[in-house]
């Protein structure tokens, strides 16, 4: 038997190819920020990392992926619509520790951006299950996994929709495992028809 398969209502996660080379100055202020911990790792004080001027460069780099994934991806209206990153902050997982499985909530699109780090990958969880029964299968693929895993890449950026519920294996390395997380939200009109109740929100002030 022939057929097309679609791949409907999928989430699609984007790992951009370029690789953001940062300088030591940039790998200093992260490993040098105020902490905070919880039960599984550890995360800076600040959630608004990016607005640091030493990592103007990498924000630059992270909006330049954003506008490509709104852009290209999903094909958004770059003149009604602008993305604009609200939070980030550094999450920081030594040997032996995880990441406790979470989504991230009053955002559109969230990121990851890894500094250092190995052997500890971030598994992305289906939001419902494809069937109510469970199945033996010849070989799991994206339709019929409730999770994926994909490993870390140091340099490059992760993008996914902020529901998109998702952890991080234990840190089976010996080395720390240090990653910038941040979500977006966006600005400008909102709605195609007068049945959308159609929105305008403004830019932020910067």
């Amino acid at each position: 038997m022939s057929a097309k398969i679609y791949p409907f209502f999928s989430s699609p996660l984007m790992i951009g190819e370029e690789i953001y080379e940062f300088s030591e100055k940039e790998i200093n202020y992260v490993k040098n920020l105020k902490l905070l911990s919880n039960d599984f790792n550890q995360s800076s004080q600040n959630t608004l990392v990016l607005e640091n001027p030493t990592l103007a460069s990498l924000k630059k780099f992270i909006l330049k992926g954003i506008n490509y994934y709104t852009d290209e991806v999903l094909k958004i209206k770059k003149d009604t619509t602008k993305f604009y990153i609200t939070q980030s902050w550094i999450s920081y997982t030594n040997p032996g520790q995880c990441h406790h499985l979470h989504l991230h909530p009053n955002s559109l699109l969230s990121g990851v951006f890894y500094f250092q780090g190995e052997k500890a990958p971030i598994q992305f969880h289906r939001g419902e299950r494809l069937f109510p029964l469970t199945f033996s299968y010849e070989f799991f693929n994206l339709y019929n996994s409730d999770s994926c895993w994909v490993d870390l890449e140091i340099g490059k950026l992760f993008l996914f929709p902020s529901s998109l519920r998702h952890e991080v294996f234990i840190n089976k390395s010996s080395i720390q495992r240090i990653s910038l997380s941040f979500n977006t939200f966006a600005s400008g009109e909102f709605g195609q028809n007068a049945r959308d109740y159609n929105l305008v929100l403004p830019s932020p002030k910067t």
